[in-house]
């Protein structure tokens, strides 16, 4: 039962780790969900598949 307590500790601080540097470079990178990516603003309408 100890080790099961240990794990769960571990992901939960590994998930708030991930959470709060995630935040941290998305600001850094300067990250904008409402921008369009290259895939949509070059697009010519040529399928390459």
């Amino acid at each position: 039962m100890n080790l099961l307590i240990l794990v769960l500790i571990a992901l939960v601080a590994f998930a708030i780790a991930l959470k709060v540097y995630g935040d941290y470079l998305g600001k850094l990178v300067g990250l904008d969900p409402d921008k369009k990516t290259p895939a949509h603003t070059m697009t010519d309408g040529v399928d390459y598949v």
